[in-house]
């Protein structure tokens, strides 16, 4: 059993470490956001949180975030940024 601020976060088995941190993430949120409901908050990210779900999630949160990544690391989500009509 893992528990961060108080939140339980769970015992399963996970497949990677990358799995098991964005669950985590999305699991945290909205504890955070319970703990501190007027708190500006500004999270900065990494490439592996560069996923709808988690931008949806901190949006609907009304969190801020600033998600950072190297060129040629996610070449789709690069093509997103630059053209997000198409």
């Amino acid at each position: 059993m893992w528990k961060d601020n108080g939140v339980f976060l769970g015992t399963q088995q996970l497949d990677t470490a990358q799995d098991c941190e964005t669950k985590v993430f999305k699991r945290l949120v909205p504890s955070i956001k319970q703990t501190f409901p007027r708190q500006p908050i500004v999270h900065l990210l990494d490439s592996l949180y560069a996923q709808g779900s988690v931008f949806d999630l901190l949006t609907g949160a009304k969190h801020q975030f600033i998600c950072c990544f190297k060129e040629g690391s996610i070449p789709t989500q690069r093509r997103k940024i630059r053209n997000p009509s198409g």
